[in-house]
């Protein structure tokens, strides 16, 4: 279905965007990653860009590539300051690299943002 999405849209991110985390949540990281490239080149609103590079970031650091992981995540958030997503990623690829004090810094700061909206 997603398919035929894009073929009615060639130039959405948001088609995109919807495949990518299909790839993702299947393990399927190559496929997903081409997904989000196509979506950083395809025309959306800044949630679908700042996505993008969330969902690099998740890959990178799914694959132990933690700086290129690192960079991807601060994209997002130039983009989305306070974006939630990216946040938490940031969170996990410290807690994962060992340094607790930067990763309690971003759930702490996900956290927050999550209960903002939420009230």
């Amino acid at each position: 279905a997603a398919k035929k999405i894009i073929k009615v849209r060639e130039k959405s991110a948001a088609a995109h965007r919807l495949i990518a985390v299909s790839y993702y949540n299947q393990g399927l990281l190559d496929i997903s990653r081409e997904e989000w490239e196509k979506t950083l080149i395809s025309s959306g609103d800044t949630t679908d860009y700042a996505s993008a590079y969330n969902g690099l970031g998740n890959i990178y650091t799914d694959w132990g590539l933690y700086g290129s992981a690192e960079s991807e995540y601060q994209k997002a958030l130039e983009i989305v300051p306070d974006f939630a997503t990216a946040l938490y990623g940031l969170g996990r690829l410290y807690n994962i690299k060992g340094d607790l004090e930067k990763a309690s810094e971003y759930f702490e700061r996900e956290n927050l943002k999550k209960n903002l909206a939420y009230n």
